[in-house]
């Protein structure tokens, strides 16, 4: 757990080398975060994990959602870490499921910018959920058609 003090251990576990290595460099200069590890598929991953417990993951969907198997939730593959699905797409079924599965938070990769990576990754730390307002808006009306919150 992060203290005024102690850095954000952080894995990147992403299987496009060069978005894992532009991420790298984002968090590299960031103030209270550490980089350490990279991963570029699942075993690695889990691997990682085991050995660095870090604070937070930035996880490929694909690596989590492989293949149409049945996948392992989240909060099991990677339990004590705060997971930040990536993808390219925000489809709402696929980002409900992300978080009903236990990641807390969701980023677009052609639409994140350093800065709000780096921003994710601290919110999340500290304990907060991360998602853009056009993703939550879409969940919601996801959860409306699933007659969520209904008498």
């Amino acid at each position: 757990m992060e203290t005024e003090n102690a850095p954000i251990n952080v894995l990147i576990a992403e299987n496009d080398a060069p978005f894992r290595q532009a991420i790298r460099v984002w968090l590299k200069d960031a103030d209270g975060v550490t980089v350490v590890g990279e991963a570029q598929d699942k075993s690695e991953a889990l691997e990682l994990v085991r050995v660095q417990r870090p604070d937070v993951i930035l996880l490929d969907v694909d690596l989590w959602h492989l293949d149409g198997q049945r996948q392992t939730k989240i909060s099991e593959l990677y339990p004590g870490s705060k997971v930040i699905v990536l993808s390219a797409t925000d489809q709402d079924l696929l980002v409900l499921k992300a978080l009903q599965e236990g990641a807390v938070g969701y980023l677009i990769k052609e639409e994140c910018l350093p800065h709000e990576v780096v921003e994710a990754v601290c919110a999340v730390s500290r304990g907060e959920a991360v998602l853009t307002p056009r993703m939550l808006g879409g969940i919601l009306d996801e959860l409306a058609q699933q007659g969520w919150g209904s008498a």
